[in-house]
């Protein structure tokens, strides 16, 4: 009889067993490969949108009350009357004296958002730092020179201001009114003022928490001593001395991800939780508000004239207190500086420099500007 060749029936368990868990382990490493590409990706995704809206941010808010040749600091309101007023298509000359603006834990924006709940809303008010190359009729536009500032839509006669010559146009640039917020499903979004109409903007997805805190000077030394607070709305003294903004950004991930267990403390919040598969990152910092320097006043409160039947010529530094400067005829700065601290300087005459006038109020020339005085706008 021929011998027959083969495998037994235990043989055959023991390899159909190791191939059971060969295949076993080759499933879990390629499940885990799989999970842990999940995990990339989703932690690439929220980096990447963390790094994006915390540029675009630290940039608006650097740029917050940028105005052209004036900044909101200098903006001269006769009386003072300074306006929020976030949701306006008609913006005035007023709304640029708070170019920050915030709101705390809001839940309708403008009568027509819904906010995602408990979360802060911020605005932006400034100009563009390129010249517009044409007008747009609709749009807003900012023309400032070291005396003032129009703010108009863009209609070329609306636009009067003009360069030391006299006749050269001051520069003409964009005015952006810009409000940021996260709506009722986590879409991080942009409210803009685009030729008289509302815009809003989606910028990304998945904001879980927008928070913002204020650091405020309350003394008038442009340095902040009352920190993470949110002014009331009204409070116009307060949103006019903001130095810095607090931001707060809670991120998630657009694809599952592995159970997320942390705690999150940010902001006055603590112990925030979430029971989901979603990978988060918290991103925090801290932005100086350049363009927004108040400058302590010395003024009594009491502006009274001063007269020049002649022309005036300076012998040497000279400070000007509670007064507007009238001169009937020449102004000559003599290599000088002039210092009119709390008033504003009218000149019948030609303005001649060579030294420095420092004023607080408006500066009006009627006769030529000549050897190109340097020029400040602070009231002290």
């Amino acid at each position: 009889m021929k011998r027959q060749f083969g495998f037994t029936l235990i043989e055959l368990m023991i390899s159909l067993a190791l191939g059971v868990a060969i295949s076993w382990v080759v499933l879990d490493i390629s499940l885990n490969a799989m999970r842990n590409s999940r995990d990339i990706i989703a932690t690439g995704d929220v980096i990447e949108k963390g790094r994006y809206l915390a540029a675009l941010l630290k940039r608006e808010i650097q740029h917050a009350g940028f105005y052209g040749r004036i900044t909101s600091a200098n903006i001269v309101l006769d009386p003072d009357n300074p306006q929020t007023d976030w949701c306006t298509v008609s913006p005035t000359k007023r709304h640029l004296t708070t170019p920050v603006f915030g709101l705390n834990n809001q839940a309708i924006l403008c009568t027509d958002i819904d906010l995602l709940d408990n979360s802060d809303v911020l605005m932006i008010r400034r100009a563009s730092t390129t010249v517009a190359p044409s007008l747009a009729a609709a749009q807003h536009y900012i023309q400032s020179d070291f005396n003032g500032v129009i703010l108009a839509t863009g209609t070329a006669d609306n636009f009067t201001l003009t360069e030391m010559d006299g006749t050269t146009a001051a520069p003409i640039r964009e005015f952006y009114q810009d409000i940021y917020y996260v709506d009722s499903n986590k879409n991080f979004k942009r409210r803009r003022l685009v030729n008289g109409e509302i815009e809003d903007e989606p910028l990304i997805e998945g904001v879980d928490d927008f928070q913002l805190q204020y650091d405020i000077d309350t003394d008038a030394d442009n340095i902040a001593d009352t920190f993470a607070e949110t002014p009331a709305s009204n409070n116009y003294s307060h949103w006019q001395n903001v130095k810095a903004v607090s931001v707060s950004l809670l991120i998630s991930g657009d694809t599952v991800s592995q159970p997320d267990t942390k705690t999150y403390n940010y902001a006055g919040k603590s112990n925030v939780t979430f029971n989901d598969k979603r990978k988060r990152r918290l991103f925090r910092f801290v932005v100086a508000v350049g363009n927004q320097t108040v400058p302590t006043s010395t003024c009594s409160g009491t502006i009274g004239d001063m007269n020049k039947p002649g022309s005036y010529a300076l012998t040497g530094d000279t400070v000007l207190t509670d007064v507007n400067l009238k001169v009937a005829g020449d102004l000559n700065l003599n290599g000088y500086t002039l210092t009119v601290a709390c008033g504003s300087v009218t000149v019948s005459g030609n303005f001649n420099g060579g030294g420095t006038l420092i004023r607080c109020g408006a500066l009006a020339v009627a006769g030529a500007t000549q050897n190109n005085p340097t020029i400040i706008q602070q009231c002290n």
